[in-house]
């Protein structure tokens, strides 16, 4: 199946999908953000499209909250890994900027951990989000999460992780980009990185509403701004 997807695109998949990466995403948990948006959003049962599914982390959580799920991915390493996990959901080699579903026909939609942000370029990661606009019914739930570039954490970096990233982006002059490089086992990562502000509008610019962020442990959006190398964003079309 031919993914559209450029070079840099590629490079990002092919990371994901060597063995290293389907190793570490093969773990089957939910942060405590992510049980807190599934349990007081996706409470109700309907029609879900789950977007970046990877190996099926949250995908087998979604489905034991009697979601019907319908998961997509772009590495098809990890929807093999996904089908043997995770039954009764219907996993599809998708890209998430062409989806291949009516409009208005889900109830629930999620791109988790970070997943969108690496969508390349910016452009692209908006026709994503009025892809998913589109296949929602109104009143329809949105989640996602994304990377906080205003984290002291990424600056004054607490580990090892986070003082490799912030060396190799100096190193690249990417510090101030909408880019940057992530490393991982496997190779470095293009990653798209925003403010809570600007998130926030740009959902609003694409049609979603109330807006709210969830931080990792606490949602207090002072806290979340700065202290939140990443954080989850819930709308409604």
């Amino acid at each position: 199946m031919k993914m559209d997807m450029n070079n840099i695109e590629i490079a990002n998949r092919n990371v994901f999908s060597r063995q290293e990466s389907l190793k570490e995403y093969s773990q089957f948990y939910l942060y405590p953000v992510e049980e807190r948006i599934i349990s007081k959003h996706f409470d109700v049962p309907g029609r879900l499209l789950e977007l970046g599914c990877g190996c099926g982390r949250i995908t087998i959580n979604l489905k034991g909250s009697n979601q019907r799920v319908v998961a997509i991915d772009i590495v098809p390493e990890m929807l093999d890994i996904a089908r043997k996990f995770v039954e009764g959901v219907e996993f599809k080699l998708m890209n998430a900027c062409k989806l291949e579903f009516d409009s208005e026909s889900f109830d629930y939609a999620i791109f988790a951990y970070n997943g969108i942000d690496y969508i390349y370029p910016e452009m692209k990661r908006e026709i994503c989000l009025d892809e998913i606009y589109r296949v929602l019914k109104p009143g329809g739930i949105f989640a996602l999460s994304t990377h906080n570039c205003l984290c002291i954490k990424n600056y004054l970096p607490t580990n090892r992780f986070r003082l490799s990233n912030l060396i190799l982006n100096i190193r690249d002059n990417r510090i101030f980009k909408q880019y940057r490089l992530e490393r991982h086992p496997d190779g470095n990562l293009e990653t798209y990185v925003t403010t809570p502000t600007r998130q926030k509008k740009q959902l609003k610019d694409h049609g979603f509403k109330k807006v709210r962020v969830y931080g990792q442990k606490h949602d207090n959006l002072f806290f979340t701004t700065f202290m939140d190398t990443w954080s989850y964003y819930v709308c409604f079309k």
